[in-house]
């Protein structure tokens, strides 16, 4: 013998909804455990959906970040250790086969004070050859740690810390009329720009823009 329950669903007063509806269910037991079945079907897609997508972006962000690179080393005769002045912290490309190498004596400058520092100065290193190139303007004393070569607008970023003048990040323009050579364009300083809390600096969306951290 068959069991009807008749309903009444009450719906508010939207276009294209009825005001009253009569839902005459069949075998409702069955009908409730189709509902549930159906909703646990669907938790079970979307549970599967976000396990895709998760695994999909790790995936993604190992593959941005290199992780399955190997690096292998090149040959001794390829490699050479240049006595410099001072120590470089970082390097910045400039062209193919060529980098900028930023010097700074941060040893004597964190430990002393960068008055008892060793003056630095920027290099373009290519291949085993490193130059120490002539600047125009006078910068402050350089005491180099993170630096950028901005290909678009051509200059040269270096964050600087020389107590004297105070935290700064240091502005080349690079020029090559006759060789490589860079012309101080500014520092920027601020407030904000305790001494010895800069790192690194890059250029933003124009020359008139920097990120510092």
């Amino acid at each position: 013998m068959r069991a009807y329950t008749c309903w009444r669903l009450f719906l508010p007063h939207f276009p294209g909804f009825a005001v009253a509806r009569d839902i005459h269910l069949e075998n409702l037991e069955s009908v409730h455990w189709l509902s549930n079945s159906r909703s646990m079907s669907v938790c079970g897609w979307a549970v599967l959906a976000v396990a895709v997508a998760l695994g999909y972006l790790v995936q993604a962000n190992l593959g941005t970040l290199a992780y399955g690179k190997e690096l292998g080393f090149a040959a001794a005769e390829a490699c050479a250790l240049h006595q410099l002045p001072t120590p470089c912290e970082d390097l910045t490309a400039f062209r193919p086969g060529a980098l900028f190498a930023g010097g700074g004596d941060l040893w004597s400058t964190f430990a002393l004070g960068s008055e008892q520092a060793v003056a630095g100065a920027i290099y373009l290193v290519e291949g085993t050859k490193v130059t120490p190139l002539p600047i125009l303007g006078e910068p402050p004393k350089l005491v180099l740690h993170g630096i950028y070569f901005s290909a678009r607008s051509r200059r040269l970023y270096g964050v600087n810390h020389d107590e004297a003048t105070g935290e700064s990040i240091e502005v080349f323009d690079v020029l090559e009329e006759d060789g490589v050579s860079l012309k101080h364009a500014g520092s920027i300083r601020s407030p904000l720009f305790a001494n010895f809390a800069l790192n690194d600096v890059v250029e933003g969306a124009g020359k008139d823009e920097v990120y510092v951290t």
